[in-house]
């Protein structure tokens, strides 16, 4: 995959190296998109071509769509950008999904269906430049933004390395202006905040995630041979794991970008801490959760066409938003379940009763139960199949008896130990108190801490999480 082998901090040398040394902006972004290709085709170099169609593609409409005068002629443009987009996300990332889906169906009422379906490869990071590139078209469309007259600055901005496979989510509104003008080393880069913010993000997913996934992978594989305790356990460690894994890729991605002199949207605002439901999106994956939102949410009526009409368009978003996340119905189901927390959290807030307690009493109240809420759809999302899933489920409320096996004591003092850490600090490595350090005793904090990160990394490699979507 994309990050073993060193590949991708090989890579990162050499497009930071060449990057700073080149004086034309022209050159240092075609030597960019060159690294992206790269980064991309490390994988499969055959995809390369489908991330330029829709390159190609969203340039071209957005061209389209500056110059077409008439408003029926920039509906068409968007109507083609919108179907075209979608339908090569829903071939390579559905198409099996709903042939095999409709044959269980037809099968279930007695029809004896087979299916022959092909062989379909998702490319990693679709999800991510799809949503990515077709915002471009509807912000132009809107007229949020010009069309950009550069082909390369465009491709640019949908094949930009650092995010392009995970996120976060770039708004071509905020990326693109930043390619109109020459960085410089001294002016556009916050070196230490920067490799702070990136040895963060690697012991997040190097130290935290993998050596979280390492133990608990085993309670997902056979749940009947774990006891209920380690079932709460492995579901609150997986809280933290997935948390880890995908912000630490963020972390390195915003990091990464920020060496470049580039700025990328915060993905992650310290979620675990959220109080309700509502909160606690405001801070996950916001770059997605935003983009839901404004494209989707918004166009859909939002909250101004009455309280039903709001939650119907909650739950197609969620709908939407399960599916955006895989070709299975676990996801489904997971995204009607973020839909119905979220109405259930509206119509209490919005009861006599929700206006109480308030306070700490409230926030800790809200925080107990929203981390609890959180950990209860983890057991579909997380699930290797229904059957697990449903297995886990008992085990926990008791309906099911459960094996012998346990985690270990161990892990109920780490748990608590990587709460403690998360709720007690929000400091970065490049911050206040860090940065009146001289340069030289600050490099050998760095050091340090990058040593003892390497000593505590887990052992075998584990894909980030988000890749699969």
């Amino acid at each position: 995959m994309l990050f073993t082998e060193g590949r991708f901090f090989l890579l990162f040398a050499a497009a930071f190296g060449l990057y700073w040394s080149l004086q034309s902006n022209r050159l240092r972004k075609l030597w960019l998109l060159l690294c992206s290709c790269v980064f991309y085709g490390a994988w499969d170099w055959r995809f390369l071509g489908l991330m330029f169609v829709s390159i190609t593609l969203d340039y071209g409409i957005g061209r389209g769509l500056e110059a077409v005068k008439t408003d029926r002629g920039r509906r068409t443009w968007l109507t083609i950008s919108v179907v075209a987009n979608l339908g090569i996300l829903g071939f390579f990332k559905y198409f099996g999904f709903f042939v095999d889906s409709a044959v269980a169906l037809l099968q279930s009422i007695g029809l004896d269906v087979g299916a022959r379906t092909l062989n379909v490869v998702l490319p990693v990071g679709i999800s991510f430049y799809t949503f990515q590139s077709m915002s471009y078209t509807i912000d132009v469309y809107r007229r949020h933004m010009r069309a950009v007259r550069s082909y390369t600055d465009f491709a640019l901005f949908v094949a930009f390395f650092p995010q392009l496979v995970a996120g976060p989510i770039v708004r071509a509104v905020d990326f693109l202006p930043q390619l109109d003008r020459v960085r410089t080393w001294r002016d556009d880069v916050q070196v230490r905040a920067a490799l702070g913010l990136f040895l963060m993000g690697f012991v997040k997913k190097a130290c935290v995630a993998d050596g979280i996934a390492a133990a608990i992978d085993p309670v997902y594989v056979a749940p009947l041979a774990w006891d209920a305790a380690s079932h709460w356990l492995a579901l609150a460690l997986y809280t933290i794991q997935v948390y880890c894994d995908f912000s630490g890729y963020s972390d390195m991605a915003i990091a990464t970008a920020g060496l470049l002199g580039y700025q990328l949207t915060k993905n992650f605002d310290w979620p675990l801490l959220a109080t309700d439901i509502t909160d606690w999106w405001r801070r996950w994956h916001i770059s997605l959760s935003t983009w839901f939102r404004d494209y989707l949410y918004y166009p859909l009526g939002g909250n101004r066409l009455g309280t039903v009409r709001t939650y119907v368009n909650l739950w197609i978003v969620f709908f939407l938003c399960g599916l955006w996340h895989g070709a299975q119905w676990k996801y489904v189901i997971w995204g009607v379940m973020c839909g119905t927390y979220l109405i259930t959290h509206r119509l209490w807030s919005q009861s006599e009763l929700g206006s109480r307690p308030s306070g700490r009493a409230r926030a800790l109240i809200g925080w107990v139960l929203t981390t609890f809420g959180v950990m209860m759809w983890w057991p579909v999302f997380r699930g290797l199949d229904f059957t697990r899933s449903g297995q886990q489920i008992e085990i926990l409320f008791g309906w099911s008896p459960g094996g012998q096996r346990n985690l270990g004591a161990w892990w109920y003092a780490g748990l608590a130990a990587m709460l403690l850490v998360h709720m007690g600090t929000r400091a970065r490595l490049g911050g206040a108190g860090l940065a009146r350090l001289p340069d030289w005793a600050w490099a050998l904090g760095y050091g340090v801490c990058a040593a003892l990160a390497a000593a505590f990394t887990a052992s075998g490699y584990q894909p980030f999480v988000y890749f699969q979507f």
